[in-house]
């Protein structure tokens, strides 16, 4: 959709695009939020807490196969090109990053066969393997004029990718994302106040009004939380 040849110019708007067509998929419509339910303090204290949503719930990775036991190259964003893969987006800490790897490179061979005219999945196959599994990439690099041979080894899957941090602020509950990436109405960085719908129920004022239910266990303790219940829910463990 881009229609750019040098996505190594432009990985920003790229890997923005990227994003939107997950963002953009559409839930059913919930009725309107009651403001005058706020709760009472007690009541919206249940719902404090840190919830871990995995690292599967964000897009960013889920072009690299890394399930099944398979480990991470750190590798967020790659496209297919005539001569290989052209890296976009590393994550800043992970082990492609930390041997060397920069975005704009081109990958054309894995473990010492090239990937020149394979498919995109063909090509994640031969990239994944186990945790700690070395790998070595072969790289073409703008204005270095030899091939770079780069190894380094797979690491286990970061935890904790998306995280949802609930709590009361001036008597409301308010949301925001303190893991690896921001999740639906949910910024990093930025508390997002929720109204209440119902119990245990609440909803984004703003964007596209995500729901948030919470889940409770039979001592009737809450434990957990979905985001936009139904067909396209994602569920998250209430981790302290």
């Amino acid at each position: 959709m881009m229609q750019r040849s040098q996505y190594s110019e432009n990985g920003f708007y790229f890997n923005a695009i990227r994003r939107l067509p997950y963002t953009a998929l559409k839930v059913p419509e919930a009725p309107a939020p009651v403001g005058s339910q706020q709760g009472t303090a007690d009541t919206l204290t249940d719902y404090v807490g840190r919830y871990d949503f995995g690292g599967s719930t964000s897009s960013l990775d889920r072009q690299v196969l890394v399930a099944n036991g398979n480990g991470w190259t750190g590798l967020e964003s790659v496209v297919a090109e005539t001569g290989g893969l052209r890296v976009i987006k590393l994550a800043d800490a992970g082990p492609a990053a930390k041997a060397g790897v920069r975005a704009g490179d081109l990958i054309t061979s894995i473990v010492g066969a090239s990937i020149s005219g394979v498919t995109l999945e063909a090509a994640f196959h031969r990239m994944s393997g186990p945790a700690t599994a070395a790998i070595e990439l072969k790289i073409i690099r703008e204005k270095q004029g030899d091939p770079l041979v780069l190894s380094f080894a797979r690491e286990a899957v970061p935890a904790h990718s998306v995280q949802l941090r609930v709590r009361v602020a001036d008597g409301r509950l308010a949301v925001e994302a303190t893991g690896g990436w921001s999740i639906l109405d949910v910024d990093k960085g930025q508390p997002t106040p929720v109204v209440i719908r119902s119990k245990d129920e609440s909803q984004v004022e703003s964007g596209d009004h995500t729901r948030i239910a919470f889940v409770r266990d039979a001592a009737g303790k809450v434990n957990g939380a979905v985001l936009n219940p139904g067909p396209w829910e994602q569920r998250g463990i209430l981790a302290q």
